[in-house]
């Protein structure tokens, strides 16, 4: 069957026509679909990604596109250019690493423009799952993604940085062309078979998914993808994944999707991918030993006064030497006994004359010789004279002329003083004392 010619129209940015080159699947063969083996413990993706700033340089490729209708070479060499420049070694083809591959998928020979008929995205994306990338990285299969599921078309973008359209576009994408970034493409009428075109998807946001075509970037809108990429409009959404998108995939979400069985039907459909081994269950941390209370601060003792030191006694001063005693005659102390005796009464007991005396004595001495004493007390005022002794005791009897003692007359031939001792019977002047 001969395949119609490919649609051409003006490209105003590029001042050429260009030529839609995408077919429709002849077969589909083998389909996988990435809804089997999503689980419920997969994480809701973010709310948006973008994978197009490390793969700039292969983005602005036209990689032949401008020329001939080779776009879903084209689409398949922009993922590469992602899923590398994301890893850090971006990988941009050449021209004749471009024309081999659409040779090969779609019977292009160099040259002959008649050979410029395009191809499909199955068939490519098989041809590249057993033959490989120029750079000969190797995808591991592909999957078919829901064009209606806006959550699943966001959980392949973030785990596998990639996705591939093949629709047919609408007229008024095309009429008039996009000039530059930042396009964005809504549903907007039928699609037209003619206007067949193969484009790869790179991000997405709230308004749609970052799509790149023709060295632009622009945004194909969610409801444009639910009308455009379903079977019943003859579209296509795929999924490519490499040994190293699987395995960023399984890193972002390694119990979200059943890997086992994923890689276990891409080896029943040809592949050699090696089954992962379950991963163990991860060693819970223990928890962080209790920390040890610190010890409690003792309380401040309470300042103890100092005990007060009393201040040293004052020592009391020396007791004054009294001063030796000045020497008197015995005829002054005879005169100062005497003075003490004359107030007295005539008859006195031998202890009020001793009393007597020594008070005299006393007095005298002090103001003769002796600094003047405190002043003394006052001496008792003399008893009455006693009838008569109770016993026998010694009598002074000054001045008396007649004197009997005991009845025997002692009295002296002049005025005199004369003692008298242990008399029983004292009688003066006729009168017994």
């Amino acid at each position: 069957m001969k395949k119609r010619p490919l649609k051409r129209v003006f490209c105003p940015s590029l001042n050429r026509m260009i030529a839609f080159g995408r077919r429709h699947p002849v077969a589909v063969g083998p389909h996988l679909r990435l809804s089997r083996y999503l689980l419920g413990s997969l994480p809701a993706p973010p709310s948006t990604c973008d994978w197009t700033a490390a793969a700039l340089k292969a983005l602005a490729q036209m990689y032949g596109n401008d020329t001939l209708g080779d776009c879903v070479i084209a689409a398949g060499y922009h993922i590469e250019g992602v899923e590398t420049g994301n890893a850090g070694d971006l990988f941009i083809a050449t021209l004749a690493q471009i024309l081999a591959d659409y040779g090969a998928i779609g019977g292009y020979v160099p040259g002959d423009p008649s050979t410029d008929n395009g191809c499909d995205e199955v068939t490519a994306v098989n041809w590249w799952v057993a033959n490989g990338f120029a750079d000969k990285v190797k995808p591991l299969g592909w999957i078919s993604i829901d064009p209606t599921n806006k959550t699943e078309v966001m959980q392949a973008l973030w785990l596998f940085e990639n996705c591939l359209f093949g629709v047919d576009l609408p007229d008024a994408w095309v009429n008039p062309m996009p000039s530059t970034s930042g396009f964005v493409w809504d549903a907007a009428g039928d699609p037209d078979e003619d206007n067949g075109h193969g484009f790869n998807g790179a991000g997405y946001d709230s308004t749609g998914v970052k799509i790149c075509t023709w060295a632009m970037t622009g945004t194909i809108t969610w409801a444009a993808i639910a009308k455009y990429a379903v079977q019943s409009a003859d579209g296509q959404l795929l999924l490519l994944i490499t040994p190293s998108q699987l395995a960023k995939g399984m890193s972002k979400a390694p119990n979200g999707i059943d890997w086992t069985s994923l890689i276990a039907d891409f080896d029943a459909m040809g592949g050699n991918v090696p089954v992962p081994a379950p991963a163990p269950a991860p060693t819970p941390t223990p928890p962080a030993p209790t920390p040890t209370p610190p010890a409690p601060t003792p309380p401040a003792p309470t300042p103890v006064p100092p005990t007060p030191v009393p201040p040293a006694p004052t020592p009391a001063p020396p007791a004054p030497t009294p001063p030796a005693p000045a020497a008197v005659t015995l005829a002054q102390a005879t005169s100062w006994a005497l003075s003490g005796l004359a107030p007295l009464h005539p008859v006195i007991t031998k202890s009020m004359a001793e009393a007597a005396v020594a008070f005299a004595l006393a007095k005298n001495w002090a103001v003769h010789v002796a600094p003047a004493p405190s002043p003394a007390p006052s001496p008792a005022p003399a008893p009455a004279p006693a009838k008569a002794p109770p016993s026998p005791t010694t009598i002074v009897v000054s001045g008396a002329r007649e004197i009997k003692v005991n009845g025997k007359d002692v009295s002296p031939s002049t005025p005199t003083t004369i003692v008298v001792s242990a008399a029983a019977s004292v009688t003066v002047h006729g009168k017994e004392i």
